[in-house]
């Protein structure tokens, strides 16, 4: 949710009214799924498939605190996030490109907003 609503820079309602919106949503819970499985977290078969049709059921306003941060022009939550799947990914080989863009897209806000 806080790489999806920060990258977009968006609530989550017009990010989940399109299809390019619900396949970011989708590859990003993936791949943090994919990277807590090899990490040895025992995530239920069908998770992914339950957040993704749980995020249909949040408020359309709703924002992840990280997004309300870009916003705010505060430190971002960046590292401990997407940049920790990354990080993580790496370590255990698992493919992360979705996070990766979303951590690399973000960098230049992480500190807070660029003077």
């Amino acid at each position: 949710m806080s790489a999806t609503t920060t990258l977009c820079r968006s609530a989550i309602g017009p990010i989940r009214e399109t299809a390019e919106g619900r396949d970011l949503f989708r590859a990003l819970l993936d791949e943090a799924a994919a990277v807590a499985r090899a990490r040895g977290v025992a995530l239920t078969a069908d998770l992914e498939v339950k957040l993704a049709e749980a995020m249909l059921a949040f408020p359309a306003a709703m924002k992840a605190s990280m997004t309300h941060d870009l916003e705010r022009g505060n430190q971002l939550e960046l590292d401990y996030l997407s940049g920790a799947v990354v990080r993580l990914g790496a370590e255990l080989g698992v493919p992360t490109p979705t996070h990766w863009t979303a951590a690399a897209a973000l960098a230049l806000y992480a500190d807070g907003a660029p003077g």
